[in-house]
């Protein structure tokens, strides 16, 4: 049975993510731009939802994955914080100008959050090479690789994601994601036999920054994988 985990960009997301039986709660916010650091009012009152487990993304911009100093710096501190609410992980993805992962910084953080784990968000589908990023990301520390296997939706990219898992996969973990939906979730398990799935399952995207995800979506995905 696959783990799902559903990325929630406002409380009330939260509450019906929970209801819905997702296995494992991904908390940030702004949905238009990719997920940004939630504030410590949001990740406290989703912490009181109790047992459900709870990554929250450490981002300081949302117009690249390049950090400065002053950036790196304001994310040591959230994650310091957000560690004080007892959450059970967290979720980065920092590259340099060269479309590589920035070695420097990745240490710093991994070493701020542990002893909890650290997944790689999508910054990595942007690496010049990702075979070489995944080995990078692995030896760092890094617990988990979320991905669409570099492509624009975990679908397309389900045969690129199947061949990560196979070279590196006893090594670390890959999450399939981005634009999995219950009409395609069954064919990127099937394929890559990952073990764990993310999803925002959002069906009425909105005009907001902060769509609440669908609870009917989420139900469908779970039964799916527990087939």
């Amino acid at each position: 049975m696959g783990l799902l985990e559903a990325a929630v960009f406002c409380y009330e997301s939260a509450v019906l993510a929970k209801v819905a039986g997702a296995d494992r709660l991904e908390v940030c916010e702004d949905y238009a731009n990719g997920g940004f650091t939630s504030s410590a009012e949001y990740v406290m009152k989703t912490r009181e939802l109790g047992d459900i487990g709870m990554f929250v993304m450490i981002r300081e911009r949302v117009d690249n994955f390049v950090y400065t100093r002053a950036d790196l710096e304001k994310m040591l501190k959230d994650i310091e914080l957000f560690k004080s609410y007892k959450v059970d992980g967290f979720v980065y993805g920092g590259l340099d100008t060269n479309r590589n992962v920035n070695f420097e910084y990745a240490k710093e953080i991994i070493e701020a959050a542990t002893p909890l784990p650290v997944t790689f968000h999508r910054a990595f589908d942007l690496c010049e090479d990702l075979l070489r990023a995944s080995e990078e990301i692995a030896e760092l520390g890094f617990k988990r690789i979320l991905t669409s296997g570099g492509k624009q939706n975990a679908y397309e990219g389900r045969f690129v994601i199947q061949d990560l898992i196979n070279r590196y996969g006893e090594r670390i973990i890959f999450i399939p994601g981005g634009g999995i939906r219950k009409n395609n979730v069954s064919e990127i398990e099937k394929v890559t036999k990952a073990k764990e799935f993310h999803t925002a399952g959002i069906t009425d995207k909105g005009t907001g920054s902060n769509m609440l995800i669908s609870v009917e979506e989420i139900r469908e995905i779970k039964n799916i994988l527990g087939m």
